[in-house]
Order: C-alpha cells, then structure tokens, then sequence
C-alpha cells in the first residue's frame, strides 16, 4: 500500500485530484445537491462511506479482471481507478527513500478507509453447510429445508 501511495503521489498527482475531486462531486449530487444541505450529519457520512466502498469494489473487480493480482496492483486501482500495477523498478527505488509526513498522513487515510471499508463488508459469519443450519435449535421447524 505504501508503494502505490509514494508513486502515486509522486507521479499521477492528477489522477488522484481527478479521484478525490470526482467523489466529492458523487457526494454532493448522490446526498440531493443544495436541497442535501438540509440532510442529517450523520446521513452524510453514511453516503459518503457508500460511495466509497462501491468506488473500491468497482475498481479492484476492475483490476482483478484485467489480470492483475498483487495487492499493489489492486490498491494502486482503488487510488486511482486506473486498473494497473506500480512498476517494480519505481516500486523498489520509492521503498529505498523516506516516508514524508503527507505520505504518512495519506496512507494512514487510506488504511483507514479500507479498514473501514473492510469492517462494513464483514458484518457476519459466511455460509455454513445445511446439515449445519439444520441442527440449529431455530431452524428445526423448516421441513421444506431440513429434511
């Protein structure tokens, strides 16, 4: 993660305003444009955390599709929304310098964020066998089902 962050603030500036720029105006239009200003804090933030998710989801999908497969290649995607991976010869020579404070302060950021969004996605426990959830005390009455 840190190497897709030191090379893209390094090299695609850009991409990442045209990024931060994009879901701000995402936000914006998606919480009712001026008539939103009326909406709740918390609702915000609610739509704000949304849009991000769906924007990573589509991303990284994006970038497993086109064959990319190294957390690198799918972080650098979510950043930039450019399905690509950071090249190894930049990739090595960023690891070999010192972090700034605002590369620190952005990959703290987007830690964050995909731990937010991370925790948002695992909510609860993942299918279990039928014979499993047939055994549970308040599944025994499902005849359709369990027998």
């Amino acid at each position: 993660m840190k190497r897709a962050i030191k090379f893209n603030l390094k090299y695609r500036k850009a991409d990442i305003a045209g990024r931060f720029h994009g879901s701000l105006f995402t936000n914006y239009s998606s919480t009712g444009g001026r008539k939103g200003a009326k909406l709740p804090r918390i609702s915000k933030w609610s739509v704000k955390i949304t849009n991000f998710t769906i924007a990573s989801f589509g991303a990284a999908i994006q970038s497993i599709a086109n064959g990319q497969k190294e957390p690198d290649a799918i972080i650098n995607s979510i950043i930039t929304g450019r399905s690509e991976r950071v090249p190894h010869h930049i990739s090595k020579q960023l690891m070999d310098n010192q972090v700034t404070a605002e590369e620190a302060s952005l990959t703290t950021a987007v830690n964050s964020e995909v731990f937010s969004a991370n925790a948002i996605n695992n909510l609860q426990p993942g299918p279990v066998p039928i014979s499993e959830f047939c055994n549970r005390p308040e599944n025994i009455d499902l005849k359709s089902i369990c027998n």
